[in-house]
Formats: structure tokens, sequence, C-alpha cells
């Protein structure tokens, strides 16, 4: 199991699991959140995997993705992603109802707004080098 340690200025620390496969259905019950700042608060289901998509980009050529997930929105009048929410991160909805584990960051969405694609957040960490704290630290002051 991976953690993060997350520290805001006079707040606690704050533990973020990564889902791991075993977390993770594909049999379209798996029910997901995230907050963003055009939608706020929103759910969505847990579509598929997908092993690779090519997205345009700003500088005329194609921004190229591995491994992502996508999300479909939970009603067709209520959109689970917009602009201007990419880079929220989504979490899995466990079915006590805490969503505690990251399952990556959204950041686009096609065209009919019917489905979200999702960066898998192990992916993240794997792709940018990012090491796990898996030992609490205390925070500056304490």
């Amino acid at each position: 199991m991976h953690l993060f340690f997350i520290s805001f200025p006079l707040l606690e620390h704050y533990d973020l699991q990564i889902a791991q496969e075993e977390d993770i259905t594909f049999d379209g019950t798996m029910n997901v959140t995230k907050t963003g700042r055009t939608t706020f608060t929103t759910k969505g289901r847990l579509g598929e995997q997908v092993d690779f998509v090519s997205i345009p980009n700003r500088a005329g050529g194609f921004s190229h993705f591995e491994n992502i997930y996508s999300i479909r929105n939970l009603l067709p009048s209520e959109p689970f992603f917009e602009p201007g929410d990419s880079g929220s991160g989504v979490f899995l909805i466990q079915e006590n109802g805490q969503n505690n584990k990251a399952l990556g960051i959204a950041f686009a969405y096609d065209i009919d707004n019917v489905q979200t694609l999702v960066c898998s957040m192990k992916e993240i960490v794997n792709t940018f080098h990012l090491c796990v704290n898996t030992e609490q630290e205390p925070m500056e002051g304490e």
C-alpha cells in the first residue's frame, strides 16, 4: 500500500491512498467523485481502462497518454467534468461511502461530454519518479 502525506499549514497530516488494481472493478458499478473548479463536487461511474489516447494540443501536435481511465456521467444533464476542472483529483467511492483512494487526475473529456479521461495516479507517480513517503514526518514547529 502506498501513502502520501499532504501537509497544510496549521492542519494535521492526511493520508492519501492510491487505488490499486485489486480496488478497481470495470463491471459498470464502481462510482467515483471529484471536486473541480467549474462543476464543484460531482460523481461519475468508472467505465473502462483505455490503453492509448491522443489529444490535440495547443502546439498543433498531439499529446499521447497511456493507461488512462474513462469516467462516465451518471446523468446526461449532470456532467462529471467541464472546462476548468482539469487537474481535479478523482477518487473511488468505496462500498462504505468513503472516497479515500485516489484513482487519478481528470484532464479531458470527449466531444459529447459523455466520458472524462483520467490519468492513473500510479502512472503519474511512476512517470514523474515521485517518492511516496510511507513514514509520517513531523510538521515544522512540532
